[in-house]
């Protein structure tokens, strides 16, 4: 039984399972979409909302920039920051 679980892990180890949210959000920020099972869609959607919320309460591109380049590669971080997010705190 899997009471009190918090985490869905999808056959797949630790390391696995953050490339994978690191992936998914990849995929989305550059292709406005992504294609995926519901389950894996309602385990990544607080991670991609956390991600857009740490762009819209920063003070600075700069500094929403940096919050987000831990987890994301350069030109996806600048799309979500510059393109994404902007739109979002409208």
């Amino acid at each position: 039984m899997r009471h009190k679980k918090s985490t869905k892990k999808f056959k797949r180890t630790t390391e696995e399972r953050r490339k994978l949210k690191v992936d998914l959000t990849t995929a989305l920020i550059k292709h406005k979409q992504i294609m995926t099972f519901t389950a894996r869609a309602k385990w990544f959607a607080p991670f991609f909302e956390r991600l857009v919320t740490l762009c819209k309460r920063s003070k600075s591109t700069q500094e929403a920039y940096r919050k987000v380049r831990v987890w994301l590669d350069e030109p996806t971080a600048r799309i979500l920051v510059e393109d994404i997010a902007p739109k979002m705190n409208e």
